[in-house]
Parts: C-alpha cells; sequence; structure tokens
C-alpha cells in the first residue's frame, strides 16, 4: 500500500512538471547588452512577451545559411546545411475569426558568422546580415525585402540565447513600415 502511494505521488509530480507551459520558462539576462537601437518607452515593439491571438517564434539554426527566392510579388526563404548562426523570427495571427482573409504573418530572417558573440550595424552594414523580411498575408505584395535603413544588435548571451535588438524601416509597394523588436532568440 505504501509502494502504490509513493508511486502515485511521484507520478502526480512528475505530471504536474511536464505540463508546465513556455510561459513558466524564464529567458536569460542580458547585463551587458547596452542596445541603441531602440529608445527607452518605445511603442510598438515585437517582444518574447507575445500578444493575444498571436504565435511568437525567435530561433537559432546552428550550422545554416539561408537562401531566398523572389519572384514578382511572394517569395520563399530556405534554411540549409551552411556555416552561420541563422536567426529566425516569425509572428503570426489568425485573426479575429469574424473577419476573413485577415490573417498576418510577419517573418524577419538573418545570420551572422558562427564564431561571432556581438554586432552593432546600421544602415548599408545591414546587408552584411544577408537580412529580409517579409509580411505573408492577403495582400499585393509578399516578397521578402531587404530594409531600406535602420539599425541592429545582437549579443550572445549563452550557448544557446542571443539578445538582439532592431529598428528596422521595410520598403513595401509604395511606402514603407517600421518594424522593430527587442527579444531573446533561442536554439
Amino acid at each position: 500500500m505504501k509502494k502504490a502511494f509513493a508511486i502515485s505521488i511521484f507520478v502526480l509530480v512528475a505530471l504536474f512538471f511536464s505540463c508546465k507551459s513556455n510561459d513558466d520558462v524564464k529567458l536569460p539576462d542580458c547585463p551587458n547588452c547596452n542596445f541603441t537601437c531602440l529608445a527607452e518607452g518605445e511603442s510598438d515593439v515585437s517582444t518574447n512577451e507575445c500578444p493575444n491571438n498571436w504565435q511568437c517564434q525567435f530561433n537559432l539554426l546552428k550550422d545554416s545559411k539561408i537562401e531566398y527566392a523572389n519572384d514578382e510579388h511572394s517569395g520563399s526563404a530556405s534554411i540549409k546545411e551552411g556555416d552561420k548562426l541563422v536567426f529566425e523570427l516569425t509572428l503570426e495571427t489568425e485573426g479575429s475569426a469574424m473577419v476573413a482573409d485577415d490573417e498576418l504573418k510577419k517573418s524577419l530572417y538573418f545570420e551572422v558568422d558562427a564564431l561571432q558573440e556581438s554586432f552593432s550595424v546600421e544602415g548599408d552594414d545591414l546587408n552584411l546580415l544577408n537580412l529580409r523580411y517579409q509580411n505573408a498575408c492577403y495582400c499585393f505584395d509578399t516578397r521578402f525585402n531587404q530594409p531600406s535603413s535602420g539599425c541592429m544588435q545582437g549579443q550572445k548571451i549563452d550557448e544557446t540565447h542571443w539578445r538582439v535588438q532592431g529598428n528596422l524601416e521595410i520598403p513595401l509597394n509604395n511606402s514603407s513600415l517600421p518594424f522593430k523588436f527587442d527579444a531573446t532568440f533561442t536554439l
């Protein structure tokens, strides 16, 4: 009887810990990250705290590289085997159940040398990151676009985490879209 009770307690404890959500996971701090791309209190910044009705991913991929394919109105990104560290940011929503075709997926891809532990680029140097942004929606232009201007800074926190901040201006059709983020990317 005591053995069965002990096993029951063990199973309950194991179930409790296996059911923890990702919300309970604490991302590491970056005490040496003195980023300057965003001002204190800046609005409309995408972070690891994902808004309701959105799915947010901030992934790192080792030993990889990015290849892009664009046609007149759409594009794709392929992550292949390579010698870079690839960063993949994806923000996705199904939108409102009451509105047709309001689904949206924002994607940002870039890469750095696998041995780097930090970076800081702006303006034309953003091209060094092989950086592209895409709005995938029911809209005219869903190509991967290079930012027309901006700033990005990143620092390795540990072997599985990088903190990255960006403030980018993305050309879309005949206008531009600001895209700001400050997040921890995870392997």
